[in-house]
């Protein structure tokens, strides 16, 4: 019987290895930093650069979700990714990243950083917490740090510049704009958050857990941790008009609604939270948003990048008209 359980296990294991990024090969090559860098158990961090045309770039954040306490950040509890190689292998072949879709993928040509996520806490994170037994490394923000430095050190004026991420990652997008935006002040840039409404339950302590605020980025500033977010795209779409800002957000979206519960939320509450956050934002002029039906999370790491569509508008042709400078309506599902 053992040896039956071994052998299923190395098949297993086998096939696991067979989905992870190849190195050096799909156009992707792995960055490793060192230095400050660190995933949250210890394991050491690595990105991932591609090259393309030197006049787009695109930064995009892994997701991949979080932990603030002893039962989130458990290692039996399977709350967030805790070492780079991992679930980002689907980032690199599907959706945005698919090298098949051609002329289709708005992205095909763009030189890329993609900022994989192993710290538990949305990439913002500069603290070491011991929960119970458990040593977590919350060192999201030298990590993303690092990924970041290495774009303004070899990509030095992009014309185009788009900022996107999903999930946790879509936070980041945000959190980290104000940095690219006075880096690339000759760029256009625009910054997409892929299923990250942002809500969270009144007085959650997961931001003072994590070190978010410790270094908030020029411009942003600490609120209540429920207005974090919002205030975060309207302090940037004040602060550099020229920067285009979009969210997209299935409007029962399962795993946003599935944190919010851990924090003590509930599902209406959610959805209201997320419509009154939309119509606080939508009176932004370079605030966009799209948000479709259901419950899928992530649009920009499916296929359905390509198929989704509300009220005849396609979401990838929506997207494009955005990165190529034209006005875009907000397109919101009628029946969610």
């Amino acid at each position: 019987m053992r040896r039956w359980t071994l052998l299923v296990f190395a098949l297993l294991l086998l096939n696991s290895l067979s989905l992870l990024p190849v190195y050096g090969q799909g156009g992707w090559t792995p960055v490793s930093p060192g230095g400050d860098t660190l995933c949250a158990r210890g394991a050491p961090y690595t990105f991932f650069t591609r090259a393309g045309n030197p006049d787009k770039l695109l930064i995009y954040f892994q997701g991949g979700g979080a932990c603030w306490n002893a039962e989130t950040c458990s290692p039996n509890a399977g709350m967030f990714d805790d070492s780079v190689l991992g679930d980002e292998i689907y980032a690199f072949s599907t959706g945005i990243f698919n090298s098949a879709a051609g002329g289709e993928n708005p992205f095909a040509d763009y030189s890329a950083v993609f900022v994989p996520y192993c710290t538990g806490d949305l990439h913002t994170g500069s603290s070491t917490v011991t929960y119970d037994d458990q040593t977590i490394y919350h060192n999201g923000y030298a990590n993303a740090t690092a990924a970041l430095d290495w774009a303004f050190a070899n990509l030095r004026s992009p014309a185009e510049v788009v900022v996107s991420g999903c999930s946790a990652g879509s936070y980041a997008s945000i959190y980290y704009a104000p940095t690219i935006a006075r880096r690339y002040s000759r760029s256009r840039i625009t910054q997409l958050g892929d299923a990250g409404a942002g809500r969270v339950v009144p007085g959650w302590g997961g931001f003072d857990v994590w070190g978010t605020f410790a270094h908030l980025p020029r411009g942003l500033r600490r609120t209540a941790p429920e207005l974090f977010f919002e205030a975060a795209y309207r302090a940037v779409a004040r602060a550099y008009p020229r920067v285009e800002l979009a969210q997209y957000n299935a409007f029962n979206d399962n795993v946003q609604v599935y944190y919010y519960q851990l924090m003590g939320g509930t599902l209406s509450d959610w959805v209201i939270g997320l419509e009154n956050s939309l119509a606080a934002l939508a009176g932004l002029a370079n605030f966009h948003a799209y948000t479709g039906a259901g419950g899928e999370h992530c649009i920009t790491t499916s296929d359905r990048f390509y198929s989704e569509t509300v009220d005849g508008v396609r979401f990838r042709d929506w997207l494009a008209a955005l990165l190529a400078g034209e006005a875009v309506p907000d397109v919101h599902c009628t029946e969610c």
